[in-house]
């Protein structure tokens, strides 16, 4: 579902793991896209669907998949924009959030250090980039980036930082926020964030976010008692001092998670449900900066 940027890259990397595509699109097959948005397309023969259009369509064509009764597995782009009272869907529903950042090398690594030492006394993260350079071979992505309505700016494009908070740290908080839109890269959406938090067992975070940045940089610094560790996600790497490793890059995430979605049994994607966390972290940075 969907054939911009990121669903044209989905479509090329399940064909390239032996999927036989079907493709519905508003702009390659708009009467097709209207049928499963009515609930009247015949998905009998469909095991997997990736849906990949612009995050405010996102929850429409939940629905059109659930009217359709598709029980099959579906990975939605994140940030999965899904009310919570629309997350619950039938018996056998298996809806996953592509945060294939998990599936970086570096990341991975990552959470195998945490996971054998005591949580970490402070991560501080930055998600540094410049909107403008993005996606240079196509205007349509940087366009739904500039605009609010249509699921754009900095929360959502960034979001990732906020899963990998929880992926490593399990449950947290928002305690500060500051930030909107400051710059000039977008249209009305936000584009640049202050946030600090912490995490259930008490370890400190804080996350620069910005897209007007032409220094760009993303990366997450872990403090222990006794070290200090820092994961590149930007280049792939990690290093403790102890350990150090550098991945595969970006591109084979993407491989990693749609290998996993498509084929795996247990699948390190966030399900639908437990994406609400997110959600609802997105909007207390909103609620926080607006009391402040």
């Amino acid at each position: 579902m969907g054939l911009g940027v990121a669903g044209s890259r989905h479509a090329e990397i399940a064909g390239a793991l032996g999927c036989q595509l079907t493709i519905a699109s508003r702009r390659h097959s708009p009467k097709t896209f209207q049928l499963l948005l009515d609930g009247n397309l015949d998905l009998s023969e469909i095991d997997r669907i990736i849906v990949a259009t612009e995050t405010s369509l996102h929850e429409d064509v939940l629905s059109g998949l659930r009217a359709c009764e598709f029980r099959g597995r579906v990975l939605i782009e994140k940030p999965g924009l899904v009310q919570d009272s629309n997350v619950n869907g039938g018996e056998g529903e298996d809806v996953r959030v592509a945060y294939n950042l998990r599936y970086l090398d570096s990341v991975s690594q990552a959470k195998a250090f945490i996971t054998s030492n005591l949580h970490p006394l402070r991560v501080s993260s930055r998600a540094l980039s410049f909107l403008p350079n993005w996606r240079t071979d196509s205007n349509s992505r940087v366009y739904y980036s500039q605009v609010q309505g249509l699921g754009g700016g900095a929360l959502f494009d960034l979001s990732h930082e906020l899963d990998l908070f929880s992926y490593f740290l399990g449950d947290w908080s928002v305690l500060f926020s500051h930030g909107g839109k400051t710059g000039q890269v977008t249209q009305d959406a936000d584009d640049a964030w202050i946030i600090a938090g912490q995490s259930s067992s008490g370890t400190h975070l804080s996350l620069n976010l910005s897209l007007n940045s032409r220094v760009e940089v993303r990366d997450m610094v872990f403090e222990f008692s006794d070290q200090s560790a820092l994961l590149d996600i930007k280049n792939d790497s990690f290093n403790s001092g102890t350990v150090a490793i550098t991945g595969q890059g970006v591109k084979h995430s993407y491989f990693g998670m749609l290998n996993d979605f498509l084929y795996g049994e247990n699948t390190r994607l966030p399900t639908l449900r437990e994406n609400q966390a997110t959600l609802r972290r997105i909007q207390d940075i909103r609620n926080h900066s607006k009391a402040g």
